[in-house]
């Protein structure tokens, strides 16, 4: 048996059980949890969706079967926020696609903070916040030159899956249909300024705020 600390970036039904995507220390963990879909399953309290928690696995052949486990987190502000759900979900997709070995201590740590932070910000931040963390996540992972800021798309593993149109994600899907056309147009130009010419130079999202309006 194995335990591991981590998040749920994502989970699929299939015929009783739940597979899911748990982000942990050492890559991304693909997981059976076996009778799960049923409402009385015992280990259903600790697999949601985005959960922070500690998982004891055994290995089976092409998966981790979950034996047991115990809540740390659970972001419970995602019940009356579709648009935070959604930017989840799209960081979800794009850190799926861009991690590339099993050393993710900092992805993890990075997930850890995003989750805390997205509870009290202010919707209005949104967008900024999501160009913000999506150039942090590429830059950790080498996918922007430091020098250059350039977008390294050639070095990804799934290079033709990756979602190099943007506007193709949940979150931006939500902005284009809900927001005004000035600032659905600011938020791609924030994206764009950010994985061409900046690159992750904001330590801070206060910092990255004062340059970022300016555009």
């Amino acid at each position: 048996m194995q335990r591991f600390n981590g998040v749920i970036l994502s989970r699929y039904k299939y015929q009783d059980d739940l597979l899911l995507n748990f982000l942990t220390t050492s890559g991304i963990k693909k997981i059976v949890a076996r009778g799960a879909v049923k409402q009385k399953a015992k280990l259903r309290g600790v697999i949601e969706l985005f959960d922070l928690t500690r998982l004891e696995l055994i290995k089976g052949r092409s998966r981790y079967i979950l034996i047991g486990g115990k809540l740390i987190k659970r972001p419970l502000y995602l019940r009356v926020s579709l648009e935070k759900s959604l930017f989840l979900m799209s960081l979800s997709e794009v850190t799926q696609i861009i991690i590339r070995d099993e050393n993710t201590k900092q992805i993890l740590n990075f997930w850890i903070r995003i989750l805390k932070d997205l509870k009290n910000l202010k919707e209005k931040y949104l967008m900024s916040f999501f160009a913000f963390s999506l150039a942090h996540l590429l830059y950790m992972e080498g996918l922007i030159d430091k020098e250059l800021g350039r977008y390294e798309v050639s070095k990804l593993k799934n290079k033709n899956q990756f979602l190099v149109d943007l506007v193709n994600l949940p979150f931006a899907e939500l902005i284009k249909n809900n927001y005004s056309k000035e600032e659905y147009q600011k938020f791609i130009r924030q994206i764009n300024q950010l994985l061409i010419n900046e690159g992750a130079n904001f330590l801070t999202f206060d910092l990255f705020l004062e340059k970022i309006d300016k555009l």
